[in-house]
């Protein structure tokens, strides 16, 4: 018997592996994702981080974004992340690596699903559901390109199960030893999960493990025993929290370091991204329908785009297969379970983590549908998201609605499992009744959806070319094309018409008695309906054919100190008026040529104006003091604005991309790029005068009428009119080592940002290796460069990046790493004692 149903999970864990593979197979043949931040953005930046850790066991600071910005205080990087550390020291090309990445995590979240699936009693057809539904649900496998938020997808199922798993059963006597090892499990996979780049997740999972703790204890506070269960519950989720934050303590000090001078400081009413990626109400209809909006590429036929308000796309369906919007759907309209004794907490998560990801269409987004109904009025509130915010001290620092989606897709999936775990025959007559008529009424409505579609194509035909005309086009992906998109969702609803006719003769068939047979039907709709809706969700190109793409098209790189990426217009206007099936492949190639995200850390290029998940806060201010100001210059103060700007900040190169031509190539239309290397300022520099700090408005008002890069402010003592001239000579012998010799003090002025963690010591240029190194102070100087004060004479100046967090964390982590082995250690010990 246990060799069957070994035998049994084998074949199981093995189908589960297989529709996983399949589903990202591309991924194994030699394609990447060609979409959003997997493309541009996580690529070339684990490249770069791939190349720093092979010198340094912990690099610190990145010279190439900006003015420079803290490589690890920028959370996504995932510098201490231990998987990408391994996969990424791989001697195969970054490309290949992140595909690993990617597939390795989707496998981890699988695992992670039907581990918690078993740890609620789910077995047998109800693991096999959650392990598949899961990782491929629009909402999971959609974070391909969003690697940092995949990894905290991955954990969340062990996280979440530690923490949840034993409190909500009846039995208050929780083994000891188990409730370490769940301290130990819901620990590590918290750390991971920040470790990763997910921060963000991480605080969801310890969210929704409260609220379902405080919803649990109301409704066995009549128990005898519920003291006890909710101080051991209350004492797990605060150690597993102590116990993350210890092994996680470089990140966390590093992300908070960081963060509190960064523009995640602003007050939420300044900031335009925090409600970004809000999931439109509507787009919950892709519960039982893979495309009911179509389909954004390689064509462009998301029809959606026609409904004001739909948005930024965060992922392209939240399908994750028929069963689950039928399980979901039941599981809301049927009061079973609140008579139940026990407490099953995913039909609240999977709610709660819905309506959160709806981000700004608050309660006063519904009365703004009335005309002339607070009008003007910030639509969030009285939405869960904004509630969050207001109750919970420092989320408005995040941002994103969407993120909360995998919450919900972790709700669906156990819900689903429990649905499929529990046989048809098991229901009394009622239950069977009240379900068939659910499951027939949700076929009538996917009916009806396709006659409907059906004959909108019918006049869309007729209509012609006139019909076709919406004016709405897609810089990537090209002008909308309306009837494609009817034909996407008609063939969508066809197809799920169909899954739903097989899921009621399913169904029907386990009213009689559960087989062998129907269990295997089952697993085979599942997995051919999450492979055929996630097979094509997201967009892939060739490696070798980017690349060489790229290669073409991209211009000699001047290499310069520091570069300005510009643009005319954005991408090629000749994207938005035509359409082509190779779209992804001339985007791909495009943005690692322009440099566009961070590709520029690929080809180990400074950028000044590059993209990067947390920028300073002097970045972001000054900004926009140049937005509000800039359409009141004239043609003049624009010019002299940009030289001084360049003279400012150090920029000695320009990587410009013109909208209004193409780069084609082989029969393709490429972005039209051009490098030129030009006089700008020096990366340092002398300075003999100097004035106090003033403001960004100031500043850039002045940056438009001169060049004050000569003129730094800062916060020494203003000095009085210097004697003579300033005679100062400067010397690089590295990025951190200057000689400097000046008959009177004088500011060395680097075009870095100093974050509170520069520093700096001076000794003797004539001296000998004896000679005692003299600290100096270093202070931010016009906001985002740094300045030294250094005495008259000859001196030899050395910078170095220094935090202060560093030594204290890395104890920390290091007595993390402790209690894992002591806590391990321990359970084992009392679980040998419990089982005599």
């Amino acid at each position: 018997m246990k060799l069957r149903i070994a035998g049994r999970g084998i074949a199981g864990g093995l189908l589960v592996v297989t529709t996983l593979l399949a589903t990202v197979f591309p991924l194994l043949t030699g394609d990447r994702i060609a979409f959003r931040d997997a493309s541009h953005f996580y690529l070339p930046l684990y490249d770069y981080v791939a190349f720093r850790t092979q010198s340094e066991w912990m690099p610190l600071w990145n010279p190439l974004d900006h003015t420079g910005i803290p490589l690890i205080g920028e959370a996504t990087t995932a510098v201490l992340y231990p998987v990408r550390y391994v996969l990424f020291s791989a001697p195969v090309p970054t490309e290949w690596s992140l595909n690993a990445y990617l597939v390795f995590h989707l496998l981890l979240a699988s695992a992670g699903a039907a581990w918690l699936a078993r740890r609620w009693s789910i077995k047998g057809l109800g693991t096999v559901v959650a392990a598949i539904v899961y990782p491929l649900s629009g909402s999971v496998l959609g974070l391909c390109c969003n690697p940092p938020f995949l990894v905290g997808a991955a954990y969340m199922p062990f996280a979440l199960g530690a923490l949840l798993g034993r409190f909500a059963k009846q039995d208050s006597n929780e083994p000891q030893s188990k409730w370490l090892r769940d301290v130990v499990i819901a620990g590590g996979s918290l750390a991971m999960m920040v470790l990763g780049g997910d921060p963000q997740g991480a605080l969801h999972v310890v969210l929704i493990a409260l609220l379902c703790s405080v919803v649990l204890l109301w409704k066995i506070n009549a128990e005898p025993s519920w003291l006890q269960r909710w101080l051991g519950q209350a004492g797990k989720l605060s150690s597993a929290c102590c116990l993350a934050a210890l092994i996680a303590a470089p990140q966390i000090a590093a992300s908070i370091d960081w963060s509190r001078q960064s523009d995640r400081t602003l007050a939420a009413s300044e900031r335009a991204d925090l409600y970004d990626f809000s999931v439109p109400p509507w787009h919950a209809l892709e519960l039982f329908s893979a495309r009911p909006f179509g389909e954004l590429f390689p064509i462009n036929r998301r029809v959606s785009k026609l409904l004001a308000g739909d948005g930024r796309m965060w992922t392209p369906s939240l399908y994750a297969g028929i069963v689950v919007g039928c399980a979901l759907l039941l599981r809301l309209v049927s009061l079973r379970s609140r008579q139940q004794n026990t407490f099953d907490p995913f039909g609240m998560v999977a709610v709660t983590g819905l309506l959160l990801s709806f981000g700004h269409f608050g309660l006063v987004w519904i009365l703004q549908q009335i005309p002339g109904v607070f009008e003007g009025a910030n639509s969030a509130i009285g939405g869960a998201y904004w509630w969050l915010g207001v109750l919970v001290p420092g989320y408005d620092s995040f941002r994103y609605p969407a993120k909360w989606l995998p919450v919900f897709a972790l709700g669906a999936a156990m819900i689903t499992a429990r649905w499929l775990s529990r046989p048809a025959s098991d229901l009394d007559q009622n239950e069977q009744r009240f379900e068939r008529r659910w499951l027939v009424g949700i076929a009538s409505v996917l009916a009806l959806a396709l006659v409907a579609i059906t004959a909108l194509i019918s006049a869309a035909q007729n209509e012609g070319d006139r019909f076709q005309t919406s004016g709405i086009a897609d810089e990537y992906w090209g002008p909308l094309d309306v009837l494609g998109g009817y034909e996407v969702i008609q063939w969508s609803f066809a197809c799920s018409l169909i899954a739903m006719f097989v899921v009621i003769a399913l169904r029907q068939t386990q009213r009689r008695s559960a087989t062998k047979w129907g269990t295997i039907a089952w697993i085979a709709l599942i997995s051919v309906d999450c492979w055929s809706s996630g097979d094509d969700l997201l967009p892939t190109v060739s490696i070798r054919k980017e690349q060489a793409a790229a290669n073409r098209i991209s211009p000699a790189n001047p290499h310069v100190a520091r570069t300005l990426r510009t643009q005319k217009g954005a991408w090629p206007t000749l994207w938005k008026r035509e359409s082509n099936a190779d779209r992804a492949l001339q985007v791909a190639a495009s943005e690692r040529a322009a440099w566009f995200g961070r590709w520029h850390l690929a080809e180990r290029s400074a950028v000044v104006n590059s993209m990067v998940s947390i920028r300073s806060l002097g970045w972001a201010k000054f900004w926009r003091a140049v937005e509000r100001q800039s359409p009141n210059w004239d043609s003049a103060e624009q010019r002299q604005f940009w030289k001084s700007f360049r003279h400012w900040l150090g920029v000695e190169g320009i990587s410009h991309v013109d909208g209004d031509k193409v780069m084609p190539s082989e029969g393709l239309a490429y972005a039209f790029i051009t490098r030129r290397s030009l006089k700008g300022g020096a990366m340092a520099r002398l300075a003999t005068t100097w004035k106090a700090p003033e403001t960004m408005e100031s500043l850039v008002a002045q940056l438009a009428s001169g060049d004050v890069a000569t003129v730094p402010r800062v916060e020494f003592p203003v000095p009085s009119e210097p004697e003579t001239d300033n005679d100062g000579q400067l010397q690089e012998l590295d990025a951190e080592r200057y000689l400097v010799q000046c008959s009177q003090d004088c500011l060395l002025v680097r075009s870095v940002l100093q974050d509170g963690n520069w520093r700096a010591e001076i000794v003797p240029a004539n001296g000998n290796d004896q000679s005692v190194a003299v600290s100096v102070p270093v202070l931010s100087s016009s906001f985002l460069n740094q300045a030294t004060l250094i005495p008259a004479g000859a001196w030899e100046v050395r910078f170095f990046y220094q935090p202060t967090w560093q030594g204290p964390s890395i104890w920390a982590c290091l007595a993390g790493g402790g209690m894992v082995v002591t806590l391990l250690f321990a359970s084992v010990v009392l679980g040998m004692r419990e089982s005599r």
